[in-house]
């Protein structure tokens, strides 16, 4: 006697092997037929596991902001304090408007754009100081901060808790690799 299924094919008998499968047989004829309901809810397990295991990777992408559901890492490579007020900006608001425990930004300056973390005669100072203390990272160029020594025989002093990167623009294809997201004011 044969019944047809919406989900399955025609099935005689409700025999499941191992993998899945149901066999129906005509006569002494075997046909392995596949079980779409039971290995579509499998496939739906395996999904939303994959999916999950994705979220905590982009949830972890920094150990100081395990919270942080968007991470951000800026550019800094251009001259023009213009782009350092935009950054700082671009930094403050994210903050917030995501809460600083949600939001994860890095700024990356290399390049003419490694003045914005000098030490010295910085009118950015006491922002860099106050995004630093809601949890935005500094990074600057070790590279650039090399050749302006061999340049000026003195290596330009930076701004405290600012971090060194030997290549600038490693770090942040590095970093975009990992799900950080790229900003250039």
């Amino acid at each position: 006697m044969e019944t047809l299924n919406n989900a399955k094919q025609l099935v005689i008998r409700d025999e499941i092997d191992d993998n899945g499968f149901k066999s129906a047989g005509r006569d002494d004829e075997r046909v392995r037929q596949f079980d779409i309901g039971e290995n579509m809810k499998h496939l739906m397990v395996l999904m939303m596991a994959i999916a999950m295991s994705v979220g905590l990777v982009q949830a972890e992408l920094h150990e100081d902001k395990p919270f942080a559901e968007t991470h951000i890492i800026m550019q800094v490579s251009d001259a023009d304090p213009v782009h350092y007020r935009a950054v700082l900006d671009i930094a403050n608001n994210l903050t917030k408007r995501y809460g600083q425990e949600m939001v994860d930004i890095e700024v990356i300056a290399f390049g003419v754009g490694v003045p914005m973390v000098f030490a010295e005669d910085n009118e950015f100072t006491a922002r860099i100081e106050s995004l630093q203390k809601h949890g935005v990272r500094f990074y600057v160029c070790g590279n650039t901060l090399d050749s302006l020594e061999r340049k000026n025989h003195m290596r330009p002093t930076v701004l405290s808790g600012v971090g060194m990167v030997q290549t600038g623009v490693k770090f942040l294809i590095d970093e975009i690799q990992k799900g950080y997201i790229p900003i250039h004011p």
